[in-house]
C-alpha cells in the first residue's frame, strides 16, 4: 500500500491539462481586454475624426444654410464610423452667438440622441471681437461651432463575461469640438429656406 501511494505521488499524467484548465480562463481574459482596448483606440479615433469633420465641413457654410445642408454633412460621420470595424454614433451640432456677457445657443441640428455639452461661459471666452473701426458701433463677435459625436461601445467582456467585471454592460464615449466659421462671422441653421426669426434649427 505504501509502494501504491508512493507511485501515486509521482504520476505526471493530466497534469497539463491541469496546468490548462488553471492558465486558460486568465488568458481568455488578458485577450479579450487586448481586442477591446484595441478598439477603444480605434473608436476614439474615428469619434475625434468625425466630429472634428463634421466640426470643418459646417463652419465652410455661408452665412445662412437649412437642416438638411447638415442631414448631408452626417453622412460623413457614417463613412468614418464604418470604416473598419462598425461603431454605431450619434450627432449634435450647435451654434453660439454673443449676447450681452455670455454665449447663446441659436440653432442646434443632430442625428440620434448625443447628450455632448459645452459650458457657455467657456464658449464665450473663445468667441474673438471682430475688427470694427467705427467707435460708435458695439462690438460685435463671431459665432462658434460646437460638434459633438457620442459613442455607446459594448465590449467583448461585458458580452462574455457579464458586468461583473466592468461593472456595465456598455462604454460611454463621447467628444466635443469648437470650432469658428470659415467663410464668414455669422452662420445661422434654418429649419427651411425661410430666413427668418423663429425658423431656426432648433
Amino acid at each position: 500500500m505504501f509502494n501504491t501511494f508512493k507511485n501515486y505521488l509521482k504520476a505526471d499524467q493530466g497534469i497539463a491539462a491541469i496546468e490548462t484548465a488553471f492558465i486558460m480562463p486568465i488568458m481568455l481574459v488578458l485577450y479579450i481586454g487586448m481586442v477591446d482596448i484595441t478598439r477603444l483606440i480605434d473608436a476614439n479615433r474615428k469619434m475625434t475624426l468625425a466630429t472634428a469633420t463634421i466640426n470643418d465641413i459646417i463652419g465652410q457654410f455661408n452665412s445662412n444654410f437649412v437642416k438638411s445642408d447638415v442631414d448631408d454633412t452626417f453622412k460623413a460621420l457614417d463613412l468614418i464610423m464604418t470604416a473598419g470595424t462598425p461603431m454605431n454614433a450619434t450627432v449634435k451640432v450647435e451654434g453660439y452667438r454673443k449676447n450681452g456677457g455670455g454665449a447663446q445657443k441659436i440653432w442646434s441640428a443632430s442625428k440620434g440622441s448625443c447628450s455632448g455639452d459645452m459650458n457657455a461661459t467657456t464658449i464665450s471666452n473663445l468667441m474673438v471681437e471682430i475688427p470694427d473701426n467705427d467707435p460708435n458701433t458695439p462690438p460685435e463677435f463671431n459665432d462658434l461651432i460646437v460638434a459633438h459625436v457620442c459613442i455607446s461601445y459594448i465590449p467583448y467582456l461585458g458580452t462574455v463575461l457579464g458586468d461583473r467585471i466592468i461593472k456595465a454592460t456598455q462604454v460611454e464615449m463621447s467628444e466635443s469640438i469648437v470650432g469658428r466659421p470659415r467663410a464668414t462671422n455669422k452662420l445661422t441653421c434654418y429649419k427651411t429656406s425661410s430666413y427668418t426669426a423663429g425658423n431656426e434649427c432648433i
